[in-house]
């Protein structure tokens, strides 16, 4: 057996013990994003202060700690923020001899005391104690949950009309809005679905051959557009877009409506910044003038003149084509929809 210090690089190998040890008995985490899986893995082993150390048995990864070095009055600590050992290696003393490697490795790094949190009702608690940890008597962990500030009716309304949504949507016949996109897109570029819905634009850019990546807000689409399109998907919000010069085309139908008109400017700019210089970006809104709330959904009107404006005054685009047209879906006939195909500047 060999104790390696694994960094964020690692993060592969890291990722497949802890999703494999932490999805099963008795823990059932649910990750099954793999993108808050990336993150998180990331938030423990990619910053300066991390610590992460892993067991090897002939070149497999068996065993593995990740948390973070604290400098304090009494000493310098280790924080062991997830410890594992893989599931077919436990019982067998594998975890207490990690351990003491680890214990090795602390004592001569100058590191004088480790810390660790578990629940007290799985197996866990007691190896803990059978290993040498003891509880710290007059401590007690406190939890607060913060209400999500951030959460929206509009959200709401995806999650609480996902069938009747995905039904009324899924085959909508967006050809002609495709074909005028993917004129301005390189054969095989990288394509972001920004809002992606049912999936229908991921599934036809994966087809075509694009290197697609979808993302929605709500986690239920990303789940359904996984399973329709076979392309990566992630679960973020408008203003969480974090690219830089990443996309040759960035495909927002009928999603960044539901941005207030006050918040679109700085999304624009993420867009902006996620494209390629050169690289195109449609857009879709309902015609009109309003800002306006329907049944808890927020949705910002445009008419072709408004938009424009909007993007000149946002700048970094250069327009290619504004123009408006009907709804596609046979129960919509007299909606009319502004798009808009631009370039990145």
């Amino acid at each position: 057996m060999e104790l390696r210090k694994l960094t964020v690089h690692d993060r592969e190998i890291i990722t497949e013990l802890f999703r494999d040890v932490f999805t099963n008995e008795p823990w059932n985490d649910d990750w099954s994003d793999p993108a808050q899986l990336d993150a998180y893995i990331t938030d423990l082993t990619g910053q300066g202060y991390s610590l992460t150390l892993g067991y090897f048995d002939g070149g497999r990864l068996v065993a593995l700690s990740m948390g973070h070095v604290k400098h304090w009055y009494t000493g310098t600590e280790y924080f062991i923020d997830e410890l594992c050992v893989a599931r077919g290696m436990q019982g067998k003393g594998i975890g207490g001899r990690f351990l003491e490697a680890v214990e090795a490795y602390l004592s001569e790094n100058g590191i004088c005391q480790m810390f660790l949190q578990t629940e007290n009702n799985v197996p866990a608690y007691r190896f803990y104690l059978k290993n040498g940890f003891s509880e710290l008597a007059g401590h007690v962990s406190f939890s607060k949950r913060i209400p999500d500030s951030r959460r929206n009716g509009t959200l709401d309304w995806y999650r609480e009309n996902l069938e009747s949504f995905i039904s009324g949507t899924a085959d909508a016949d967006m050809t002609e809005q495709y074909r005028l996109f993917l004129e301005h897109v390189p054969s095989g570029g990288r394509v972001l679905d920004l809002g992606c819905g049912a999936g229908s634009a991921s599934l036809y850019f994966t087809r075509a051959g694009y290197d697609v990546l979808a993302a929605d807000g709500c986690p239920e689409l990303c789940e359904y557009t996984r399973g329709r399109a076979g392309c990566p998907v992630r679960c973020l919000r408008f203003e969480e877009l974090d690219y830089t010069d990443e996309f040759d085309g960035v495909w927002a139908c009928a999603s960044l409506l539901h941005v207030r008109k006050t918040g679109l400017p700085p999304v624009l700019r993420l867009v902006r910044r996620a494209l390629k210089k050169g690289g195109v970006f449609y857009a879709s809104f309902k015609h009109g003038e309003a800002e306006r709330e329907s049944n808890g959904r927020v949705f910002s009107d445009f008419t072709e003149e408004s938009l424009r404006t909007l993007l000149v005054e946002t700048g970094g685009f250069r327009e290619i084509a504004l123009w408006t047209t009907g709804d596609v879906r046979p129960d919509r006939a007299g909606e009319r929809w502004v798009n808009v195909l631009c370039r990145a500047e």
